[in-house]
């Protein structure tokens, strides 16, 4: 039973006992990233639905999270991606705080309409300001999904996920955003590769 349970067939729940939910295993998506242009290649290839977009403020908790001063001034932007063909769920949920500077990268963009991505964030800030990132921090961490979380992810309560933070720094050192996204675990894996130098 732990055997299905771990391949996604069934889900055991107190008092309700064991129930089939799938049929046959559910089919994971790689993420595999080895630079920044894979990284591109990768958001080019999914569909978005962007579902807020707002001026706000860094409080206490999110200058602690980012590492900026309390009150510095970001432009949030919440969506859903779907990361292969399907439109059934999101592969993940990501919200994004990109520095005011480039807060016209979301000028036309379309709230809750799923559509292809053109070309991520990343990308579309070096087009048009001409600021290239040239480093990318991340920190990747397994989560529980709960909450309004869980019901955009359409996962059960308390469901594995993935949370992966990224810092987008410029050649200048400045911060050109960060997002702060979670994957559905049932469905995602995250594959990496290190080369070693000579």
């Amino acid at each position: 039973m732990k055997l299905l349970s771990d391949k996604g067939y069934v889900k055991s729940q107190r008092p309700l006992g064991t129930k089939v939910i799938a049929a046959k295993e559910p089919k994971k998506q790689t993420l595999g990233l080895s630079s920044v242009n894979d990284l591109v290649q990768l958001t080019a290839g999914s569909k978005q639905m962007i579902t807020s977009i707002q001026d706000v403020l860094a409080d206490e908790d999110l200058a602690t999270e980012i590492g900026c001063p309390i009150g510095r001034a970001w432009k949030k932007v919440e969506l859903l991606r779907w990361l292969s063909d399907s439109v059934g769920a999101p592969s993940m949920l990501s919200r994004l705080w990109i520095n005011p500077i480039y807060g016209r990268v979301t000028d036309g963009l379309h709230l809750n309409k799923i559509l292809p991505v053109k070309s991520p964030f990343i990308e579309q800030i070096e087009t048009l300001f001409g600021e290239k990132a040239v480093e990318i921090r991340q920190n990747i961490g397994a989560v529980l999904i709960d909450g309004e979380l869980a019901k955009a992810l359409h996962v059960p309560e308390c469901a594995p996920g993935l949370r992966i933070q990224r810092w987008v720094v410029s050649r200048k050192g400045d911060l050109i955003f960060y997002s702060d996204a979670t994957y559905n675990g049932g469905t995602f894996t995250y594959q990496t590769t290190l080369r070693l130098s000579e």
